[in-house]
């Protein structure tokens, strides 16, 4: 069985919407989950779970997404 890894990442809110798309359009690859924030929030922090034999083409998405839109540091993990 494969192990699933969390990874977390953050980034503006207005560039949220085009980030859930481009994740979404990754059929399989990546489950996310957008969490808890405090109202009026200028950031997402997102939760993505991915299995371990997908983490090379995670990173190769999220490198080419970076180019686009700007993923701020990494949130911190939340265990």
């Amino acid at each position: 069985m494969s192990r699933a890894h969390k990874i977390f990442i953050s980034t503006h809110k207005r560039d949220s919407a085009f980030v859930y798309a481009v994740l979404e359009a990754q059929e399989g690859l990546v489950a996310y989950s957008t969490l808890p924030h405090v109202h009026h929030a200028q950031t997402r922090e997102l939760e993505l779970l991915v299995p371990e034999s997908a983490l090379a083409d995670l990173d190769a998405v999220l490198k080419s997404l970076g180019a686009m839109v700007e993923i701020l540091d990494q949130a911190p993990s939340r265990n």
